[in-house]
């Protein structure tokens, strides 16, 4: 990738965490069209659909950067964060579960997979994830719970409300396990 492309590269993500997806988009378009055999330039594509809430172009992207780079942490932590936000919760847990094989110290990725694996019935894999998200950074493990609906469910819109109630739910009893959990910790 050229000196051109690296600079789209880093304008497309400012203006992502800057919440300028207008501009995102101009830079994003123009990266697909210089290099759309490149993982970013979908990656940022997927990124860019998750934060408008149009999930199921967000699945597309994130899956077709991870076809040109397996190995990319980021396209499977969004992959799994759009598929919470779409309901498809087993999906989430493999997109997640993966990113964390490639980097296991993703506090984000590793909450969004305790609070997946509480969802689909997976207890003890919850309470492990948390004990780790705990371990790695307490602080922002605990700003999770707060930033959850504006990271992770960001479209609530495009989110049923059954998965809403059940989104809502599986963070409450979170919470409840993140709590003992540091209770816990604080004694020992």
């Amino acid at each position: 990738m050229y000196d051109s492309g690296k600079t789209l590269v880093l304008n497309s993500k400012q203006s992502l965490d800057n919440d300028n997806t207008g501009v995102a988009q101009k830079y994003i378009e123009e990266l697909l069209i210089l290099y759309p055999n490149y993982s970013i330039s979908h990656f940022l594509k997927g990124r860019l659909c998750y934060k408008l809430g149009q999930t199921s172009a967000a699945i597309e992207s994130l899956n077709k950067a991870i076809s040109l780079d397996p190995e990319s942490t980021e396209a499977h932590a969004y992959l799994g964060y759009s598929y919470v936000a779409s309901g498809a919760f087993n999906d989430a847990f493999n997109a997640l579960g993966k990113s964390l094989e490639l980097n296991s110290q993703n506090v984000t990725a590793r909450c969004t997979l305790a609070f997946v694996s509480n969802i689909i019935k997976k207890e003890d894999e919850a309470k492990e994830h948390l004990k780790k998200a705990l371990l790695i950074d307490p602080t922002e493990t605990m700003n999770w719970f707060h930033q959850f609906f504006n990271i992770i469910v960001l479209p609530t819109s495009q989110v049923n409300s059954q998965t809403k109630l059940q989104i809502k739910r599986g963070i409450e009893e979170l919470q409840k396990l993140a709590d003992a959990i540091k209770k816990q910790n604080q004694r020992t």
